[in-house]
Protein backbone atom coordinates (compact mmCIF):
# COMPACT_ATOMS: atom_id res chain seq x y z
CA UNK A 1 0.00 0.00 0.00
CA UNK A 2 1.37 3.36 -1.22
CA UNK A 3 2.02 5.49 1.95
CA UNK A 4 1.31 9.40 1.15
CA UNK A 5 3.66 10.99 3.49
CA UNK A 6 6.52 9.31 1.59
CA UNK A 7 5.11 10.64 -1.46
CA UNK A 8 4.87 14.13 0.23
CA UNK A 9 8.80 14.00 1.45
CA UNK A 10 9.47 12.89 -1.78
CA UNK A 11 8.04 15.36 -3.68
CA UNK A 12 9.47 17.94 -1.33
CA UNK A 13 12.97 16.85 -1.50
CA UNK A 14 12.71 16.89 -4.77
CA UNK A 15 12.02 20.39 -5.21
CA UNK A 16 14.30 21.45 -2.83
CA UNK A 17 17.16 19.49 -4.82
CA UNK A 18 16.19 21.74 -7.50
CA UNK A 19 16.06 24.84 -5.33
CA UNK A 20 19.64 23.83 -4.08
CA UNK A 21 21.49 23.82 -7.05
CA UNK A 22 19.88 27.06 -8.02
CA UNK A 23 21.93 28.68 -5.59
CA UNK A 24 25.04 26.15 -5.03
CA UNK A 25 25.79 26.57 -8.64
CA UNK A 26 26.77 29.81 -8.11
CA UNK A 27 28.45 30.02 -5.19
CA UNK A 28 30.53 26.72 -5.84
CA UNK A 29 31.91 28.68 -8.62
CA UNK A 30 31.91 31.79 -7.55
CA UNK A 31 33.39 34.17 -4.58
CA UNK A 32 31.36 36.40 -2.68
CA UNK A 33 33.80 39.33 -4.16
CA UNK A 34 32.05 38.14 -8.08
CA UNK A 35 28.38 37.76 -6.32
CA UNK A 36 28.72 40.92 -3.99
CA UNK A 37 28.11 39.91 0.11
CA UNK A 38 24.37 39.95 -0.11
CA UNK A 39 23.38 37.68 -2.61
CA UNK A 40 26.72 35.68 -1.91
CA UNK A 41 24.87 35.09 1.51
CA UNK A 42 21.33 34.58 0.66
CA UNK A 43 22.38 31.85 -1.82
CA UNK A 44 24.48 30.04 0.74
CA UNK A 45 21.87 30.36 3.26
CA UNK A 46 19.15 29.31 0.48
CA UNK A 47 21.32 25.66 -0.26
CA UNK A 48 22.34 25.49 3.30
CA UNK A 49 18.31 25.02 4.00
CA UNK A 50 17.73 22.90 1.20
CA UNK A 51 20.55 20.03 2.58
CA UNK A 52 18.33 17.69 4.13
CA UNK A 53 16.71 16.57 0.37
CA UNK A 54 18.89 13.62 -0.16
CA UNK A 55 19.50 12.58 3.12
CA UNK A 56 15.89 12.18 2.61
CA UNK A 57 15.49 10.03 -0.44
CA UNK A 58 18.15 7.98 1.10
CA UNK A 59 15.99 7.49 4.25
CA UNK A 60 13.03 6.76 2.10
CA UNK A 61 14.67 4.08 0.44
CA UNK A 62 15.96 2.35 3.51
CA UNK A 63 12.35 3.07 5.29
CA UNK A 64 10.82 1.01 2.20
CA UNK A 65 13.92 -1.44 0.74
CA UNK A 66 15.33 -2.84 4.08
CA UNK A 67 12.02 -3.81 5.30
CA UNK A 68 12.39 -7.53 5.27
CA UNK A 69 8.00 -8.38 4.69
CA UNK A 70 8.91 -6.90 0.98
CA UNK A 71 10.44 -8.72 -1.31
CA UNK A 72 12.89 -7.20 -3.81
CA UNK A 73 15.27 -8.50 -6.69
CA UNK A 74 18.27 -6.46 -6.05
CA UNK A 75 19.76 -7.45 -8.86
CA UNK A 76 16.99 -5.67 -10.53
CA UNK A 77 17.21 -2.46 -8.76
CA UNK A 78 20.91 -2.45 -9.47
CA UNK A 79 20.91 -2.66 -13.18
CA UNK A 80 17.97 -0.11 -13.52
CA UNK A 81 20.47 2.54 -11.77
CA UNK A 82 23.46 1.36 -13.72
CA UNK A 83 21.42 1.61 -17.16
CA UNK A 84 20.29 5.33 -15.84
CA UNK A 85 23.62 6.21 -14.99
CA UNK A 86 24.99 5.03 -18.89
CA UNK A 87 22.52 7.26 -20.52
CA UNK A 88 22.58 10.36 -18.42
CA UNK A 89 26.00 10.56 -17.37
CA UNK A 90 27.48 9.27 -20.60
CA UNK A 91 25.31 12.31 -21.97
CA UNK A 92 26.39 14.72 -19.41
CA UNK A 93 30.21 13.60 -20.07
CA UNK A 94 29.92 14.25 -24.03
CA UNK A 95 28.53 17.25 -23.38
CA UNK A 96 31.37 18.48 -21.54
CA UNK A 97 33.72 16.72 -24.76
CA UNK A 98 31.85 18.35 -26.97
CA UNK A 99 32.22 21.70 -26.07
CA UNK A 100 35.76 21.50 -25.37
CA UNK A 101 36.39 19.39 -28.48
CA UNK A 102 33.49 20.97 -30.32
CA UNK A 103 33.08 17.72 -32.62
CA UNK A 104 31.36 14.78 -32.52
CA UNK A 105 33.37 11.58 -33.29
CA UNK A 106 33.75 7.98 -31.87
CA UNK A 107 36.54 8.35 -29.54
CA UNK A 108 34.73 11.23 -28.03
CA UNK A 109 31.41 8.93 -27.64
CA UNK A 110 33.53 5.80 -26.22
CA UNK A 111 35.66 8.09 -23.85
CA UNK A 112 32.38 9.71 -22.52
CA UNK A 113 31.01 5.88 -21.56
CA UNK A 114 34.56 5.12 -20.29
CA UNK A 115 34.45 8.83 -18.17
CA UNK A 116 31.33 7.57 -16.65
CA UNK A 117 31.82 4.45 -15.63
CA UNK A 118 35.11 5.75 -13.85
CA UNK A 119 32.52 8.62 -12.02
CA UNK A 120 33.64 11.15 -13.94
CA UNK A 121 30.70 13.41 -15.11
CA UNK A 122 28.41 15.75 -13.96
CA UNK A 123 28.41 15.97 -10.15
CA UNK A 124 25.08 15.53 -8.85
CA UNK A 125 25.11 11.97 -10.26
CA UNK A 126 27.00 10.89 -7.51
CA UNK A 127 23.82 10.08 -5.93
CA UNK A 128 22.81 7.39 -8.46
CA UNK A 129 26.33 5.94 -7.84
CA UNK A 130 25.56 6.01 -3.95
CA UNK A 131 22.64 4.19 -4.67
CA UNK A 132 24.60 1.29 -6.35
CA UNK A 133 26.84 0.66 -3.63
CA UNK A 134 23.83 0.79 -1.08
CA UNK A 135 22.20 -1.89 -3.07
CA UNK A 136 25.13 -4.00 -2.68
CA UNK A 137 25.31 -3.95 0.21
CA UNK A 138 21.38 -4.27 1.01
CA UNK A 139 20.86 -8.43 1.40
CA UNK A 140 23.70 -8.44 4.16
CA UNK A 141 21.72 -5.18 5.91
CA UNK A 142 18.78 -7.20 5.41
CA UNK A 143 19.57 -10.02 7.26
CA UNK A 144 21.05 -7.85 10.51
CA UNK A 145 17.89 -5.79 10.41
CA UNK A 146 15.57 -9.21 10.22
CA UNK A 147 17.40 -10.72 13.44
CA UNK A 148 17.90 -7.13 15.26
CA UNK A 149 15.77 -6.21 18.04
CA UNK A 150 14.44 -2.35 17.70
CA UNK A 151 16.71 -1.25 20.65
CA UNK A 152 19.75 -2.94 19.51
CA UNK A 153 19.49 -1.04 16.28
CA UNK A 154 19.26 2.52 18.06
CA UNK A 155 22.19 1.64 20.08
CA UNK A 156 24.00 0.55 17.09
CA UNK A 157 22.49 3.96 14.82
CA UNK A 158 24.15 6.00 18.20
CA UNK A 159 27.59 4.35 17.73
CA UNK A 160 27.38 5.28 14.42
CA UNK A 161 26.05 8.56 14.21
CA UNK A 162 28.96 8.85 17.03
CA UNK A 163 31.21 7.46 14.55
CA UNK A 164 30.06 8.95 11.13
CA UNK A 165 29.54 12.48 12.50
CA UNK A 166 29.74 13.82 16.01
CA UNK A 167 33.47 12.81 16.14
CA UNK A 168 34.21 14.60 12.45
CA UNK A 169 32.19 17.36 13.70
CA UNK A 170 34.21 17.63 17.49
CA UNK A 171 37.63 18.02 15.31
CA UNK A 172 36.29 20.72 13.31
CA UNK A 173 34.92 22.82 15.21
CA UNK A 174 37.31 22.67 18.07
CA UNK A 175 40.49 21.79 16.02
CA UNK A 176 40.97 18.14 17.54
CA UNK A 177 43.04 15.17 15.71
CA UNK A 178 40.63 12.93 17.76
CA UNK A 179 41.63 9.16 15.80
CA UNK A 180 38.35 7.69 14.49
CA UNK A 181 37.93 3.76 14.67
CA UNK A 182 33.92 4.01 13.82
CA UNK A 183 33.63 5.42 11.07
CA UNK A 184 31.53 3.77 8.45
CA UNK A 185 29.85 5.25 5.30
CA UNK A 186 27.59 8.06 6.27
CA UNK A 187 25.58 6.61 3.25
CA UNK A 188 24.60 3.88 5.49
CA UNK A 189 23.83 5.83 8.30
CA UNK A 190 20.87 7.32 6.68
CA UNK A 191 20.13 4.27 4.88
CA UNK A 192 19.73 2.20 8.60
CA UNK A 193 17.92 5.46 9.53
CA UNK A 194 15.16 5.18 7.65
CA UNK A 195 14.53 1.73 8.21
CA UNK A 196 14.59 2.41 12.13
CA UNK A 197 11.66 5.24 11.19
CA UNK A 198 9.89 2.43 9.99
CA UNK A 199 9.51 0.56 13.11
CA UNK A 200 9.68 3.24 15.74
CA UNK A 201 9.50 7.44 15.49
CA UNK A 202 11.75 7.42 18.67
CA UNK A 203 14.90 7.57 17.60
CA UNK A 204 15.40 11.49 18.36
CA UNK A 205 13.05 10.42 21.51
CA UNK A 206 10.11 13.43 20.73
CA UNK A 207 12.60 16.05 20.29
CA UNK A 208 12.51 16.35 16.68
CA UNK A 209 11.95 20.18 16.15
CA UNK A 210 14.46 20.83 19.00
CA UNK A 211 17.08 18.95 17.12
CA UNK A 212 16.03 20.30 13.33
CA UNK A 213 16.21 23.77 15.10
CA UNK A 214 19.39 23.51 16.85
CA UNK A 215 21.05 21.44 13.47
CA UNK A 216 20.21 24.29 10.81
CA UNK A 217 20.98 27.07 13.75
CA UNK A 218 24.30 26.11 14.26
CA UNK A 219 24.79 25.48 10.10
CA UNK A 220 24.24 28.63 9.71
CA UNK A 221 25.76 29.88 12.51
CA UNK A 222 29.32 28.31 11.32
CA UNK A 223 28.57 29.23 7.72
CA UNK A 224 28.09 32.75 8.39
CA UNK A 225 31.57 32.41 10.71
CA UNK A 226 33.46 31.11 7.86
CA UNK A 227 32.27 33.98 5.35
CA UNK A 228 33.33 36.69 7.77
CA UNK A 229 36.60 34.39 8.07
CA UNK A 230 37.24 34.63 3.94
CA UNK A 231 36.53 30.48 4.23
CA UNK A 232 34.14 31.00 1.05
CA UNK A 233 33.86 27.41 0.28
CA UNK A 234 33.13 25.37 3.35
CA UNK A 235 32.97 21.67 1.75
CA UNK A 236 32.71 20.04 5.38
CA UNK A 237 29.43 22.20 6.26
CA UNK A 238 27.52 21.31 3.20
CA UNK A 239 28.37 17.90 2.84
CA UNK A 240 26.30 14.97 4.69
CA UNK A 241 28.42 13.85 7.57
CA UNK A 242 28.18 16.67 10.39
CA UNK A 243 26.16 16.33 13.27
CA UNK A 244 24.09 19.32 12.32
CA UNK A 245 23.20 18.40 9.18
CA UNK A 246 22.30 14.84 10.51
CA UNK A 247 20.25 16.62 13.29
CA UNK A 248 18.60 18.93 10.77
CA UNK A 249 17.37 16.24 8.02
CA UNK A 250 16.61 13.56 10.58
CA UNK A 251 14.25 15.81 12.42
CA UNK A 252 12.43 17.48 9.30
CA UNK A 253 12.19 14.31 7.86
CA UNK A 254 10.35 12.98 11.28
CA UNK A 255 8.13 16.48 11.31
CA UNK A 256 7.02 15.65 7.99
CA UNK A 257 5.65 12.35 8.39
CA UNK A 258 4.25 13.47 11.28
CA UNK A 259 2.38 16.61 9.45
CA UNK A 260 1.70 14.39 6.39
CA UNK A 261 0.17 11.47 7.97
CA UNK A 262 -3.02 11.25 7.89
CA UNK A 263 -2.98 13.26 4.56
CA UNK A 264 -4.27 12.72 1.01
CA UNK A 265 -2.19 12.94 -2.35
CA UNK A 266 -3.32 15.86 -4.84
CA UNK A 267 -2.73 16.34 -8.04
CA UNK A 268 0.64 18.40 -7.67
CA UNK A 269 2.19 15.97 -5.09
CA UNK A 270 1.34 12.84 -7.41
CA UNK A 271 3.12 14.94 -10.61
CA UNK A 272 6.25 15.58 -8.91
CA UNK A 273 6.65 12.34 -6.78
CA UNK A 274 5.91 10.26 -10.27
CA UNK A 275 8.90 12.44 -11.85
CA UNK A 276 10.78 12.86 -9.11
CA UNK A 277 14.02 10.72 -10.60
CA UNK A 278 13.52 12.08 -13.57
CA UNK A 279 13.33 15.90 -12.45
CA UNK A 280 16.51 15.05 -10.27
CA UNK A 281 18.68 13.39 -13.28
CA UNK A 282 18.19 16.71 -16.04
CA UNK A 283 17.12 19.61 -13.53
CA UNK A 284 21.33 20.89 -14.13
CA UNK A 285 21.26 20.82 -17.83
CA UNK A 286 18.64 23.50 -17.91
CA UNK A 287 20.85 25.44 -14.69
CA UNK A 288 24.00 25.19 -16.90
CA UNK A 289 21.83 26.22 -20.48
CA UNK A 290 20.63 29.29 -18.85
CA UNK A 291 23.71 30.42 -16.47
CA UNK A 292 26.23 29.44 -18.78
CA UNK A 293 24.91 29.84 -22.18
CA UNK A 294 22.08 32.40 -21.67
CA UNK A 295 23.99 33.97 -18.80
CA UNK A 296 21.00 34.32 -16.94
CA UNK A 297 21.40 33.81 -13.24
CA UNK A 298 19.30 34.34 -9.74
CA UNK A 299 22.02 37.62 -9.64
CA UNK A 300 20.38 38.96 -13.01
CA UNK A 301 17.42 39.92 -11.18
CA UNK A 302 17.10 41.73 -7.91
CA UNK A 303 17.87 38.77 -5.99
CA UNK A 304 14.80 37.92 -3.84
CA UNK A 305 12.67 37.66 -7.42
CA UNK A 306 15.69 36.32 -8.78
CA UNK A 307 15.58 32.95 -6.79
CA UNK A 308 12.15 31.82 -6.91
CA UNK A 309 12.33 33.39 -10.74
CA UNK A 310 14.83 30.46 -11.75
CA UNK A 311 13.18 27.76 -9.74
CA UNK A 312 10.39 27.84 -11.54
CA UNK A 313 11.73 28.56 -14.60
CA UNK A 314 13.97 25.34 -13.98
CA UNK A 315 11.12 23.46 -12.75
CA UNK A 316 8.95 24.15 -15.33
CA UNK A 317 11.27 22.97 -17.98
CA UNK A 318 12.76 20.05 -16.52
CA UNK A 319 8.80 19.18 -15.87
CA UNK A 320 7.76 19.31 -19.74
CA UNK A 321 11.18 17.54 -20.57
CA UNK A 322 10.45 14.70 -17.64
CA UNK A 323 6.79 13.86 -19.46
CA UNK A 324 8.32 13.47 -22.91
CA UNK A 325 11.06 11.41 -21.55
CA UNK A 326 8.55 9.15 -19.70
CA UNK A 327 6.98 8.48 -23.00
CA UNK A 328 9.69 7.50 -24.91
CA UNK A 329 9.95 3.67 -25.21
CA UNK A 330 13.27 2.36 -24.28
CA UNK A 331 13.54 5.17 -21.39
CA UNK A 332 10.91 5.05 -19.38
CA UNK A 333 11.60 1.20 -18.47
CA UNK A 334 14.30 2.81 -16.32
CA UNK A 335 12.84 6.02 -15.07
Amino acid sequence: MKKIWIEYIRSYATLAVVFLHISSSLIDNLTYNDLGMTNYIILDICQLLCRWAVPSFIMITGYLILNNEKKINIRKYIFRIFVIILLFGSFYSFLELFFVNREINLTIIIKSLLNTLQGNTWSHMWYLYTLIGLYIVTPVLRIVTKHISDNDLCVYLYILIIGCTVIDTFNYIFGLNLKNYMELSIYVLYYLTGHYISRRDDLLKGKEMYCMIFGITMMLILDIVSINNSQSNLEWLTGLDNIFTYLFSVGLFLLLKKKFQQKTSSNFIDIISKYSLIIYLIHPFYINILYKVLEITPVSFPIYFGIPFMFLIVLILTLISSMILKKMPFIKKFI
